[in-house]
């Protein structure tokens, strides 16, 4: 074990800096010594500023102002006062030059960045005499915000891909497995990074990847709670603690890294810990495809009433509209990427149609979900600039005090839910999406947008592509046969884009990716 440090108030600062020491000659050298603490002088001690490598204390006496005293530091926080104080006095040499009257402040410096540290007052006398009433208080040092290291305690490992049992049931993911002593009370974040990404992106800094994930994080929760207030986010609801394994949601096929980031709560926000682990590089393991997931592939086509939009005029009607949708495979068992919603899309700025947006296979029901997504790339939308593709599903807007709109729902969500009979038939359910807020809305429909800066000011384009809403009871989904036939109608109106600024967050607007698995 390391040995605990003691540190004199007077070990990095001048005795001038205490007013200890005086050049003048005393009146009468040797016949008055430096009068000692009484035995009912008391102490009490306030660490005023903190900073990386030092620490200012006030120290106020009651009983005895003329009493002398002597404050000193340790790391050790579990020791008894009074050992600690027979030791750092047993240790000085000069104990007179150390000695301080009255009210003061002490500095103490060279201290270590991010370490919990003791600063202990008592009275003493300049012959080594302990007396009065001690006193104590703890204190941490700042932390270097780019000073991380690799905390031995902790192991982060990947541990295959799999249908595992949770709290609520069955999950099919890939499984990390987390190794801290019982008694380590730490909260971290478990954050894959592909290495190519780590090492072109973050420049292979741990430091730079923790403080971007930590600021991420407050101005996450910033934004919820400035907007919220009765329902506040706490850093603390999106950490983990303790040594478990969790199932996170299945990895790209490439190389990466798993890192266990430390966090300390400060108030509703975090603060780096400084500590990490970080595992081996690997590659998730891919399974073969499943007949269930396979049933989701191929073409398809969605036919239902939707919103028809008149380029030439700008007026909008109902009417039957169907379009052609591509599943294709993406990630086994797990993931899908579904063309065609909205097809000829993009044709309009010259950007391509492949656009996918995303699908999630659950293997213990067989069921696929839509699923929103908030970045899909880049996309060039004309006079708009650049804009950033997102999937999202969307509500009337009613509810929420916008008569007669729609209202796009940010966030992390399933939009829809589609399963299969054995016979081939497919029911879609749209879902209820609780909001921050409180409310929860019913989607009506789904569809492409793009995230734009129009004016200085951020908005969202949607285009005005016709396709089928659920909210009209009439929504099919069909395989197509074997001829691979387009369904696709020609009520599909020509590509434009609107603005709109009607939006609503989801509750799971902080996404958590992991679930506990039981053992």
């Amino acid at each position: 074990m390391e040995a605990k440090k003691l540190f004199g108030y007077a070990a990095a600062m001048s005795l001038l800096a205490f007013g200890l020491a005086s050049c003048e000659e005393p009146e009468n050298p040797g016949k008055n010594p430096t009068p000692g603490p009484s035995a009912t002088v008391r102490f009490s001690v306030e660490v005023t500023e903190v900073t990386e490598t030092s620490a200012k204390a006030e120290v106020t006496v009651r009983g005895d102002e003329a009493a002398t005293w002597y404050a000193f530091v340790t790391d050790d926080l579990d020791t008894d006062a009074d050992v600690l104080i027979t030791s750092a006095v047993g240790e000085l040499s000069d104990i007179e030059s150390v000695l301080k009257t009255g009210n003061g402040e002490v500095e103490f410096t060279d201290l270590t960045s991010g370490t919990d540290y003791r600063v202990i007052v008592t009275g003493l006398a300049a012959d080594g005499t302990v007396s009065g009433r001690a006193a104590d208080e703890e204190f941490t040092t700042s932390r270097d915000p780019n000073d991380w290291s690799v905390n031995p305690d902790w192991s982060i490992s990947y541990a295959g891909r799999g249908s595992y049992e949770i709290q609520t049931g069955t999950m099919y993911g890939d499984r990390i497995d987390i190794v801290m002593p019982d008694d380590d009370l730490s909260y971290y974040y478990i954050l894959p990074v592909s290495v190519t990404e780590f090492e072109q992106v973050y420049k292979s800094s741990v430091a730079t990847l923790a403080n971007s994930l930590i600021e991420e994080f407050n101005a996450m929760i910033e934004e919820n709670n400035t907007a919220y207030p009765d329902d506040p986010v706490f850093i603390t609801d999106l950490l983990y603690s303790g040594a478990n394994s969790w199932i996170m949601q299945p990895l790209a096929n490439e190389q990466q890294y798993l890192f266990m980031i430390g966090i300390e709560p400060n108030g509703a926000y975090g603060e780096g810990l400084g500590l990490y682990a970080q595992s081996e590089a690997f590659t998730p393991a891919v399974e073969e495809s499943s007949d269930g997931y396979k049933k989701w592939l191929g073409d398809w086509t969605v036919s239902g009433t939707g919103v028809l939009y008149d380029e030439e005029t700008e007026a909008t009607s109902e009417g039957t509209c169907s379009n052609t949708v591509t599943i294709v495979e993406s990630i086994p068992n797990y993931e899908y990427t579904v063309y065609g919603w909205q097809q000829g899309l993009m044709g309009s700025y010259g950007e391509s149609d492949a656009i996918g947006s995303v699908a999630r296979y659950d293997a213990s029901t067989g069921a696929l979900s839509f699923v929103s997504s908030s970045d899909l790339g880049q996309v060039n939308t004309g006079s708009y600039g650049m804009g950033t593709v997102e999937f999202l599903g969307y509500c009337d807007g009613t509810s929420l005090g916008y008569q007669g709109e729609d209202v796009s729902i940010n966030g992390e969500y399933d939009i829809a839910i589609a399963t299969m009979s054995p016979e081939g038939t497919v029911t879609v359910t749209a879902q209820s999406i609780p909001l921050m807020g409180g409310q929860t809305v019913t989607l009506i429909g789904m569809q492409y947008y793009a995230r734009v800066t129009v004016g200085g000011e951020s908005g969202r384009l949607y285009w005005s592509v016709a396709h089928p809403r659920f909210s009209y009871g009439d929504f099919t989904m069909v395989k197509n046969d074997a001829s691979g036939a387009d369904a696709s109608s020609a009520s599909v109106a020509r590509s434009s884009v609107r603005i709109v600024k009607k939006e609503a967050a989801a509750r799971t607007y902080f996404p958590m990716n992991f679930s506990y698995m039981v053992k």
